[in-house]
């Protein structure tokens, strides 16, 4: 049954791509599998562990991916590998039919690949990871994943390609108001949680902190940091509406971060004049 399902698998791909290129048919290629199917079963075990392992080591793949990945690896093999039968003797062939395969399967390792490593979108590949956490449904993240793969597909092509703007739109057209809010706290908690970190200790440094509450100041200033930090990542590359969104955004700002700025901006002044006094030293 499995070696059954096995050259269905191999003959449906095969069906939609090279055999249509070679004018081949249904049943060569079926009676070539046939007849050397031992063969080319245990020879693509080989290829597909050896395949799959080095994925594994080029990137991170969750243990509960790993057997996923492992299957997809090893059904491409044995289609690459029908081909060693098929042209045995005709290397060009036999090369197009692999490259073939190795273009046809390639959506479905980076599916399993895009949400943990970087070779799709940061933003996009982030949201798959966290499918729980913001709560995607199967429709979500199907659609985001095929984008994401789309994305990929660009940046093989080429590595300066620039997906910020592409990732921001599907964002905003898949999730909801409260995904997109729970995906970028999760997103940038640690950056945040460093800002404020460091916005309590210069002013403690300061001795301003007396009048301040360090937890609900703290909180205000973390809440104010995330939707800064929303605006700068939504209109990375849209200086007029980030301007215009961080305006807004500054009416509503707490006193713990107005301290903090007048802080930074008394400290660069007197930057600015131990610059311009040593100018004038002769």
């Amino acid at each position: 049954m499995k070696l059954k399902s096995l050259l269905f698998v191999a003959l449906v791909f095969m069906l939609k791509g090279v055999c249509a290129q070679e004018k081949l048919t249904l049943e060569e290629v079926k009676d070539t599998f046939n007849l050397y199917a031992s063969e080319i079963n245990a020879s693509a075990k080989i290829s597909a562990e050896d395949a799959a392992t080095a994925l594994c080591v080029k990137y991170y793949v969750p243990k509960s991916q790993r057997k996923k990945l492992y299957q997809i690896v090893k059904r491409r093999e044995i289609n690459k590998k029908i081909y060693d039968y098929v042209y045995p003797t005709l290397s060009k062939k036999r090369s197009y039919a692999k490259l073939h395969f190795d273009t046809l399967f390639q959506d479905s390792i980076d599916a399993i690949l895009i949400p943990y490593n970087d070779i799709s979108g940061e933003n996009i590949s982030y949201a798959l990871k966290c499918k729980k956490a913001i709560s995607l449904d199967s429709v979500q993240y199907r659609y985001m994943l095929d984008k994401a793969i789309g994305m990929a597909k660009k940046i093989r092509k080429n590595r300066k390609v620039n997906v910020w703007n592409e990732e921001m739109d599907v964002l905003k057209k898949t999730l909801t108001e409260k995904q997109i809010r729970t995906f970028f706290i999760l997103k940038n908690a640690k950056k945040v949680t460093q800002k404020v970190r460091d916005t309590w200790s210069k002013l403690k440094d300061a001795d301003l902190t007396n009048n301040l509450d360090s937890v609900s100041d703290c909180a205000r200033a973390y809440m104010y940091y995330h939707e800064q930090q929303k605006i700068m990542d939504i209109h990375k590359y849209y200086g007029t509406p980030r301007k215009k969104n961080l305006a807004e955004l500054d009416k509503r700002m707490p006193l713990i971060i107005k301290m903090y700025n007048a802080l930074e901006k008394k400290k660069r002044a007197a930057e600015s004049q131990k610059v311009v006094e040593k100018d004038f030293v002769w």
